[in-house]
């Protein structure tokens, strides 16, 4: 027992003997300046860090097309929606309204803002504050469309807007009404709800009838007498006017 102590106290003895001298020598070449980076350390760690670089440059890169890729499908996405819409959109007589297709027209009227946008929502405006006057749903007749399912009012039916279309030289939002509550009418003019002018077959080439002729009055000059055998008319002078002439004679007949 106790010869195993002492051997066991001898060799930790031992052990922290080497310890200290290797601690010792360390110490000594780290400060002697023996220990220096080579020159291919330094160029190694110096690359490393310019790849980390331009890996990450590349990686801004990579992200940003990636963005801007996102961006054009949902681009084309949106495009295609709508072409898609303008298919099956009925446009009036003769594609009349398609002008409106992709415009919108804006009426500030009191303290709130109406915005309708023809074959697609009209809304109404407050302070920030938007509320959907209805989605466009269907002609109630030739210049008349019909906006209905916008948002629901209060204790009342969903919102719905009727807008009249007539004829003007452009298009805007003339004016807005509130006849029930929550269902509106608006007036708006557009040159898509003039109606072409007839022109007759004689009609100017760019489509406005030609002007007609203005009718002549009838003439206040006495008609030419028919071509006939000359007969002498009296005049002044001749001794003819007031004097009886004798009846023709058995032979003259």
């Amino acid at each position: 027992g106790k010869a195993t102590d002492e051997e066991e106290n001898k060799e930790e003895e031992e052990k922290a003997s080497l310890w200290v001298k290797l601690g010792r020598w360390l110490t000594r070449y780290f400060s002697s300046g023996s220990f220096k980076p080579t020159s291919d350390v330094k160029t190694l760690v110096e690359s490393t860090q310019d790849d980390d670089k331009l890996l990450e440059e590349q990686i801004a890169k990579v992200r940003k097309e990636l963005r801007d890729s996102e961006a054009l499908l949902q681009e084309s996405e949106k495009t295609h929606t709508q072409l898609t819409k303008a298919l099956n959109t009925d446009f009036g007589p003769d594609h009349a309204y398609f002008t409106l297709f992709e415009s919108c027209v804006k009426l500030q009227e009191g303290k709130y803002e109406y915005e309708i946008c023809p074959f697609h929502e009209a809304w109404q405006r407050e302070a920030g504050a938007k509320v959907k006057l209805g989605r466009f749903l269907r002609w109630e007749r030739e210049g008349v469309m019909i906006f209905d399912h916008g948002q629901n009012c209060w204790q009342g039916p969903h919102r719905s807007i009727k807008v009249f279309f007539h004829c003007g030289p452009e298009t805007k939002f003339e004016s807005v009404d509130e006849p029930e509550r929550c269902v509106y009418t608006a007036s708006v003019q557009s040159p898509a709800a003039c109606k072409p002018l007839a022109v007759d077959s004689g009609g100017a080439s760019d489509g406005t009838p030609e002007a007609k002729p203005s009718p002549v009055p009838p003439s206040t000059q006495p008609a030419e007498a028919e071509e006939g055998p000359s007969v002498p008319v009296p005049q002044p002078g001749d001794g003819q006017l007031g004097q009886q002439q004798p009846p023709p004679s058995h032979d003259e007949l």
